[in-house]
C-alpha cells in the first residue's frame, strides 16, 4: 500500500491541455480507463451535471463550457501512487453525452476519449514507399504527429523485406492507423501506443509482441495480508493452438515454397505448451492474400501459429492500493497462489482501471501457452 497515497491529475484542453478547474474536479464521479494490447485505448469520465444557481449557469450547464470537455480535446490522466507519476492515459474526445436529469443536481456528463491513434485514423492517404523497408516507412508516417509527443520505438521484423522498386513499391491507401495495422499484419509484428513515460508523450512500438524483460509485481491470492487479489479465474482453450501449414509462390524467384511455422519463438511461459500436444494442436492452410515473398510468408504463417497458442487466459480483478503500482499491458506478470499449473508468468493482454473517490481497482486480462509454471518461485 502506498505511504503517500493515491493522486490523481487530469489535463485537458484544447491544444495544451492544462489542469481542470476545481469544479470540474468536485463533480467527477467515476473514471474508467481501457488499455489493451492490439486495439486503441479507451477512457471515459462521468461527472454530476448540474445547472448551478448563477443566471449563466441557468442557461446551460457549467460542465458544458469547459473547452477540455469537448469533442476533439486532448485530454491527459496522470495516477500517482506514492512518489511515482503514471500516466494512464492520453487521447482525443471522440463523444460527450449529457443526461439533463430532472431536478437541478441529478444530471450526468460522460467524455468518452480514444488514444492519440485516434488522430492517426482519419483522413486517408495515398502515397509510395519505393525502396523502403518497413524499419524506414514507419518512423515517416509517424513524423506526422510530433505534436502529440509520439516517439518511435521499432524493432525490425525477421527477416526484413526490402522490395526492389522495380520489383514492388509499398503502396497506401487508407488511414496511416489502417497502414501501420496492415504493416504489423504482414510482417508478424504488433502495432502499439503507449502513454508516458512522462505526460504529454507516448511511445510508438512496433515490432515483434514483446515478451521479455523484468516481470511486474506478483498478482497474488491465498496469502494472507500479501494477497492483492480481489478475483481471479482461468480458461484453458487448449484446442484452439494449431500451426499453419501450406505453399506459396515466390513473388521474386516465381518458385512454389512449403510455407510451414514452427513452435512458438518467444520466451516460454509454460511447460506444457498446448500447441505441442498432437492430441489437442490442429493445423490451419497457409492462404495468402496477394502476392508474397517466400520470407514474408513464413513470418505470416508463424505470426497467426504463435497467436493461436495463447491459449490459457486469466480474468481478475485487483485492489490497486494494495498492490500498490500500476499493471502495465504488454508486459509480463507473475501470478502466486494459484498453483503449479496456473502459476508462473503471464503475458498481460489487458488492464482496465476504474477509479472512484477512495477506491481503485485494476481489472485484467492475462494469456499464455499453457499450463504448468517455468519457475518455481514467483518473485514479489
Amino acid at each position: 500500500m502506498s505511504l503517500f497515497g493515491t493522486h490523481l491529475t487530469i489535463l485537458a484542453g484544447m491544444g495544451v491541455p492544462l489542469p481542470l478547474p476545481e469544479m470540474a474536479l468536485n463533480a467527477l464521479d467515476k473514471i474508467e480507463v481501457a488499455s489493451v494490447t492490439r486495439d486503441p485505448s479507451a477512457l471515459q469520465i462521468q461527472f454530476k451535471a448540474g445547472r448551478g444557481s448563477t443566471l449563466a449557469d441557468v442557461v446551460d450547464y457549467p460542465l458544458m463550457k469547459l473547452p477540455g470537455l469537448m469533442a476533439g480535446a486532448r485530454i491527459i490522466i496522470v495516477l500517482t501512487l506514492g512518489i511515482m507519476p503514471n500516466v494512464l492515459f492520453d487521447g482525443l474526445v471522440t463523444q460527450v453525452q449529457l443526461n439533463p436529469g430532472q431536478g437541478q443536481g441529478d444530471g450526468t456528463l460522460a467524455v468518452t476519449a480514444l488514444d492519440i491513434r485516434q488522430a492517426m485514423d482519419r483522413e486517408e492517404v495515398s502515397t509510395e514507399y519505393p525502396g523502403m523497408p518497413v524499419a524506414a516507412i514507419v518512423p515517416v508516417v509517424l513524423a506526422k504527429y510530433a505534436r502529440y509527443g509520439v516517439v518511435p520505438m521499432i524493432v525490425p521484423p525477421v527477416p526484413t523485406d526490402i522490395p526492389l522498386p522495380i520489383d514492388r513499391v509499398v503502396t497506401q491507401h487508407e488511414t496511416d492507423l489502417g497502414f501501420l495495422n496492415r504493416l504489423a499484419g504482414e510482417n508478424g509484428c504488433v502495432f502499439t501506443m503507449t502513454p508516458g513515460p512522462v505526460p504529454g508523450t507516448n511511445t510508438a512500438y512496433f515490432g515483434p509482441q514483446p515478451r521479455i524483460g523484468l516481470p511486474q509485481s506478483a498478482l497474488t491470492l491465498n496469502m494472507g495480508p500479501d494477497s492483492n487479489l480481489l478475483s481471479i479465474n482461468f480458461q484453458n482453450n487448449a484446442s484452439d493452438a494449431h500451426r499453419v501449414s501450406g505453399a506459396v509462390q515466390d513473388r521474386t524467384t516465381g518458385t512454389r515454397v512449403p510455407v510451414e511455422s514452427v513452435p512458438p519463438l518467444t520466451v516460454p511461459l509454460a511447460t506444457e505448451p498446448a500447441i505441442l500436444n498432437p492430441e489437442v494442436a490442429g493445423v490451419r492452410s497457409y492462404r495468402p492474400d496477394g502476392a508474397r515473398t517466400a520470407a514474408a510468408a513464413l513470418a505470416e504463417a508463424q505470426a497467426a501459429s504463435e497467436a493461436s497458442a495463447q491459449v490459457l487466459t486469466a480474468e481478475g480483478e485487483l485492489d490497486g492500493n494494495r498492490y500498490g503500482k500500476v499493471l502495465q499491458p504488454r508486459q509480463l506478470v507473475g501470478v502466486r497462489g494459484a498453483g503449479r499449473a496456473h502459476n508462473g508468468f503471464f503475458f498481460v493482454e489487458e488492464v482496465k482501471h476504474v477509479i472512484m473517490r477512495g477506491e481503485y481497482k485494476q481489472q485484467f486480462k492475462l494469456s499464455r501457452e499453457g499450463t504448468g509454471t517455468t519457475t518455481p518461485v514467483v518473485p514479489t
